[in-house]
């Protein structure tokens, strides 16, 4: 019996592989193959056993019933041989949507070929998709809202702290901060660049550089409670020593003895880390037009970047799921329906588990060391500071900004003066911006979208903002970090 289960098991695979190199398979056969391989070798697993383990009814005691022990034991081949039609059959499930797509496109042609005018379920379906999408774009457009760049307007951005305490999970010591910028022989800046800051034999902080070549530091948060001066401290790249010797200029440029490396490619990875609880359900779908229209927009960049799309929700811990995250693909249909699938629910306090969103976007996407890399952050609540995570808000902050991923918050409908505070903090640690929907006001808001204050996002940036179209303002993000790349 073994024997005939692995001749079926050879010709099933031979079946498999025959129709994966098929440009056209039969509909389904290769999933038929698979669950086929799998029945079979399930059965022969069955069979291979030394030893099969029973109980006697009567004694209750184990009884071993031996097996014929000149059949060799294949345990371990057929449990690989298992895994790997498993791991065939998921991919194929995965590419399954875009297959039946080039499929269904290449029918179209054929029959337009053939006489058939293209008239025809297919061109029927894409009519039907460029309706949607128009009908998608146009909503987009509706959604409104302004940025405020705390690195830029540092002073402001420090009085603004000084007159908002709240009882955060760390001390914010920004009363001295330096802009670290990495430039070549010709000023450009230099991305994927390790620094570190210590002493001669201790490294006590270290960061990769982003497109801009800039990483900000705040020693007295970065560098320990020993900390006195910026002088004592030594800066290390590419195995070179810098010494820093004036406390006065906050930014400070280190050249390198070298050009930047040419670049052939610019890989761009965006995650859309959404707060997908109860509160969000009243933007959530307009959020997502302006999702599928910054990726359109993109696809026509002048920068032709190699882009990769995640979407991560996070709710909260009584919640059905506390977070549900997509990896990183470079197929539109699939973010699409990744997308889709992101509904609003749960949550019911105001505060939510932002940090185990931000950490499954950190720790669990697959980010690539030389793409500009981004995190938009889209909620309308502050993270459980009750909670006492280890890898809390701040802890993402550092490690985003170690890694050189730049972190944008954008504030939807409902943030509270606290979620703006954490917004900021976030931002302003990942060279990112602090984005809020706007809703007609001019001046600064609370948020509470009354009639005096038709704001529903907490902002306190000052009124010289002005208020546009939120895909644009990301589109503006993303654009001039690729700047610095070509």
């Amino acid at each position: 019996l073994s024997y005939s289960v692995t001749q079926l098991l050879s010709y099933s695979v031979t079946q498999l592989l025959s129709h994966t190199s098929s440009s056209i398979p039969p509909k389904g056969s290769k999933m038929k193959c698979i669950n086929l391989c799998l029945m079979i070798s399930l059965l022969l697993l069955s069979c291979s056993k030394k030893q099969v383990k029973a109980t006697n009814p009567v004694l209750k005691d184990p009884i071993t019933v031996e097996t014929d022990r000149s059949t060799p034991d294949r345990t371990e081949e057929i449990k690989r041989k298992i895994a790997e039609l498993e791991a065939k059959r998921k991919k194929i499930l995965l590419e399954n949507s875009e297959k039946n797509h080039e499929v269904e496109k290449l029918q179209f042609q054929l029959s337009s070929e053939g006489g058939g005018g293209g008239s025809g379920e297919y061109r029927k379906k894409e009519e039907e998709k460029k309706a949607a999408k128009t009908e998608s774009l146009l909503r987009a457009s509706t959604v409104k809202a302004a940025a405020h760049d705390d690195n830029e307007e540092f002073t402001a951005y420090q009085q603004y702290c000084e007159n908002n305490q709240f009882p955060v999970s760390a001390k914010w010591r920004i009363d001295e901060r330096y802009v670290i910028r990495v430039v070549d022989t010709n000023s450009q800046p230099v991305s994927g660049v390790n620094v570190s800051v210590g002493k001669v034999l201790d490294t006590i902080w270290n960061a990769v550089t982003p497109s801009s070549g800039e990483i900000v530091l705040f020693p007295r948060m970065d560098l320990g409670i020993k900390y006195s001066s910026i002088k004592d401290y030594l800066f290390m790249i590419e195995g070179n020593k810098y010494k820093i010797h004036s406390e006065q200029d906050s930014y400070i440029t280190i050249q390198l003895p070298h050009e930047r490396p040419a670049r052939n490619k610019i890989p761009l990875q965006i995650c859309f880390l959404l707060d997908a609880t109860g509160s969000m359900g009243d933007e959530l779908q307009l959020l997502k037009d302006v999702i599928f229209s910054i990726h359109s927009r993109l696809l026509d960049h002048p920068a032709h970047p190699e882009i990769d799309l995640s979407v991560v929700a996070y709710r909260d811990r009584t919640s059905r799921f506390l977070v549900k995250g997509y990896p990183f693909t470079n197929n539109i249909d699939t973010f699409q329906v990744q997308l889709e699938s992101i509904s609003a629910a749960g949550g019911g306090d105001e505060p939510e588990d932002l940090d185990a969103g931000l950490q499954y976007a950190l720790d669990s996407l697959a980010w690539n060391k030389e793409a500009a890399k981004f995190v938009f952050l889209i909620a309308d609540a502050p993270p459980h500071l009750d909670y006492n995570n280890t890898k809390d808000y701040m802890w993402a902050a550092r490690k985003a900004r170690e890694e050189a991923i730049m972190i944008t918050p954008i504030g939807a409908s409902g943030l509270k003066p606290l979620g703006e505070f954490i917004f900021r903090q976030i931002a302003v640690m990942t060279n990112g911006e602090f984005v809020f929907l706007n809703y007609g006001e001019k001046g600064e808001s609370e948020g509470s979208g009354t009639v005096t204050d038709v704001g529903k996002v907490s902002h306190h940036t000052g009124s010289n903002y002005n208020s546009r179209r939120l895909d644009d303002i990301v589109i503006d993000i993303i654009t001039r970090e690729l700047g610095y790349l070509v």
